[in-house]
Parts: C-alpha cells; sequence; structure tokens
C-alpha cells in the first residue's frame, strides 16, 4: 500500500509541474504558462532582450500585487494613467479577467508600466442564452461563458435575458468571444463594441454583423476590415455610436520597440493580407502561428515580436498561454455553466487517509480556422 500510495503522489506531482495552468494563491492567481519555441514564459523568457526597450502589452491580467500580464510583472503607481473603456479611471478599476492593453518600458529588470487601458469586447443587454453550450448573445456576439471565466460581482451563473453585462475576452476568426471575465452593468450603461467593419456606406456602417449609425465624424473615416472601437446607445437593432475610434494598424502608435499579445491563433484572410482575429495589423509568418493551434481550439498563445517598416507583424517567440476552458456542449449532471471548479488541495489535511480527488475540467469547445 505505500508503495501504491508513494507511486499515486510521484504521479500527481509530474502531472502538475508539466502542465500549463493557473494557480490559486490567496486569491490571487499566478501565472506558470509553457514555453514552446522560446525560453519559458515569464519574465525571462519572453521579455529576453527586451533591456531598456518600450513594450505594448495586450492580455489578461493574471495577477496582483503589481499587475502580471502575459506573464510579464508590471509596476504602477497613482501616476500611471488609467482608462476603462476609453473613459478616465484609476487603478482601483483594475480585475483579474480584464483585458488590458499596456504602455510599459524594460529598465533595469522591472517593467513599468505607465498607460494602462482596460478594454472590453462587448457591452449591453443580454439576448438569447443557450444553457447547454454556456453561450450568451450580447450585441448579436456569441459570448462562451467557459470554466476559466472570471466573474465579477453579482455575475454568477448565466445572467439572465435583458441584464445588462460587460465582457472582456478574445475573439476567434469566426466571431465567437471566448469571456476572460464578465461582469454585471446597469441599464443606463453605454452599448460597447470592438469588432471588425463588415461594410460601410457614408455613416452607415456594419460591425460585426450589428448595424451602425456613426453620427461624429473622427479624422479617420473606417474602411471595411478595421478594427473599430463604438460607445452609444442601442435603437432598436441599430447601435447608434455616441463615439467611436479605428484602432491604429500598429498599436500603440509605433511607441513600442516589442509587442507581447495574448490572442486566440486563429487568422482571418482580408484584402490579400492575413490578420489574427480580433487584431487589427498583418502578420507577416502565419504558418508559425498557425502551428501553435493545431487542434484548431480555444487554446491562447503569447506572441513575442517587432512591426516591420510596412506595419506588419513578426513573431519571434510563440508562447502557449493558460488556457480559458469553455463550457461543454452537453454538461455531466450538477455541473454549472461558468462555474470553475476549486482545485483540491496536493497533500491531505491531517488526519485524512484518502488522498484528494483531482478536480476535472470540462474538454474545449473546436471550432474552424477561417481565411
Amino acid at each position: 500500500m505505500k508503495k501504491r500510495a508513494s507511486f499515486f503522489w510521484l504521479l500527481i506531482l509530474l502531472l502538475t509541474s508539466c502542465a500549463p495552468s493557473f494557480q490559486a494563491d490567496q486569491g490571487r492567481v499566478v501565472d506558470r504558462g509553457t514555453g514552446i519555441g522560446g525560453t519559458g514564459i515569464g519574465g525571462t523568457g519572453i521579455l529576453a532582450g527586451t533591456e531598456g526597450e518600450n513594450l505594448g502589452l495586450i492580455g489578461r491580467i493574471t495577477g496582483f500585487g503589481s499587475i502580471f500580464v502575459n506573464g510579464v510583472e508590471v509596476e504602477y503607481n497613482q501616476a500611471t494613467k488609467v482608462s476603462l473603456a476609453g473613459a478616465p479611471a484609476g487603478v482601483g478599476d483594475l480585475a483579474l479577467g480584464q483585458v488590458v492593453e499596456v504602455l510599459a518600458r524594460n529598465e533595469q529588470g522591472r517593467v513599468t508600466g505607465s498607460d494602462i487601458r482596460i478594454r472590453y469586447e462587448v457591452a449591453g443587454p443580454v439576448g438569447a442564452i443557450d444553457e447547454k453550450s454556456g453561450t450568451i448573445k450580447v450585441l448579436g456576439q456569441s459570448v462562451i461563458i467557459g470554466t476559466g471565466t472570471i466573474r465579477g460581482k453579482g455575475a454568477a451563473g448565466l445572467p439572465s435575458p435583458g441584464s445588462v453585462v460587460r465582457v472582456s475576452g478574445f475573439r476567434a476568426g469566426d466571431g465567437l468571444i471566448f469571456a476572460s471575465r464578465l461582469e454585471m452593468g446597469k441599464k443606463e450603461d453605454s452599448a460597447l463594441l470592438v469588432g471588425r467593419v463588415d461594410s460601410i456606406t457614408g455613416v452607415r456602417a456594419v460591425v460585426a454583423g450589428v448595424p451602425v449609425k456613426l453620427n461624429n465624424s473622427p479624422a479617420e473615416t473606417p474602411r471595411p476590415g478595421d478594427i473599430i472601437r463604438i460607445s452609444g446607445r442601442l435603437r432598436g437593432k441599430t447601435l447608434v455610436a455616441g463615439n467611436w475610434q479605428v484602432d491604429s494598424r500598429v498599436p500603440f502608435n509605433g511607441r513600442v520597440d516589442r509587442f507581447i499579445i495574448e490572442a486566440v491563433p486563429v487568422l482571418v484572410r482580408n484584402g490579400g493580407q492575413v490578420y489574427l482575429a480580433g487584431m487589427p495589423f498583418p502578420v507577416a509568418d502565419p504558418d508559425k502561428i498557425a502551428a501553435a493551434n493545431p487542434a484548431r481550439n480555444s487554446r491562447l498563445v503569447r506572441l513575442a515580436g517587432t512591426f516591420n517598416r510596412h506595419g506588419v507583424f513578426q513573431a519571434v517567440r510563440v508562447f502557449m498561454a493558460p488556457a480559458l476552458v469553455p463550457a461543454p456542449r452537453s454538461q455531466p449532471p450538477g455541473f454549472r455553466p461558468g462555474i470553475r471548479p476549486r482545485p483540491a488541495p496536493m497533500m491531505p489535511r491531517p488526519g485524512e487517509r484518502q488522498p484528494p480527488t483531482m478536480p476535472r475540467f470540462p474538454a474545449g469547445r473546436h471550432f474552424p480556422g477561417r481565411f
């Protein structure tokens, strides 16, 4: 019996040391991903060769103390500029699971953020819900609430139709949004949408399948294929924009030396160039990115690279990121969509004879890439 028990615990230690995961630590989520084609994730691998450089980060907040984004610890203080969906905010508005865009600098082994932008992929009233797949509709967008989705206050379970939600997450090639964080909103909140322009005629556009009326006139006119951010009000099925902005084709307006992004590695073709789903820039090496997603599932990757003089992103390193595990198509008895199982302790409590059972996570949802 002792030999069997020893073998059991050795097997558990080997499995947990190899699998990319989130590690819970007194309410803080510590990112422990696995490096592929690099020297590992985190401050030593993904930051290799960036001393003295300006960094641009887009990804989830996975830890606090400072904030951890894409495995990088980013320090901030009260002087750090913070905005939320384009409006002024503060460091107190930062939360686990939010997708943020961070302008930072790496000096003497410390990464310090000067500008942090909290990004919602979509916000508005909930339409249809599908409890079997854990999917909700928000402004016509299909949002998957998975076991890896972090919930804000009052966001337990699936939201009811008509309730207002704010979604942080990542788009796939077919328009699905994998939610990294779900928050409840208020009826008076503005509707928000980040998406690719499908078509435009005058002030009328279709963005991610949603009819949009663009009332004001920023300096840049959107074109089909552009990524646009819209804040406005719903009038029937039309989103009437109060404010809107076209994403720069080179993030952070070219102010960074190195760019580190977290994304679903699904590629879309537009105008003869290949783009990452949900991103405004073309990529130079789509085969390297596609190779990180051989199963074409919801696995996230982190890409570290630079932009060439033509504004095309060239990935230097590709890393696996901790997964957002979506809810299964059919749930086992007693499964609650969007609720992540609590990890069992790795060692038995004093007086316990039976080893703890390991948590079981549902299989990921697969979808085809699109070119």
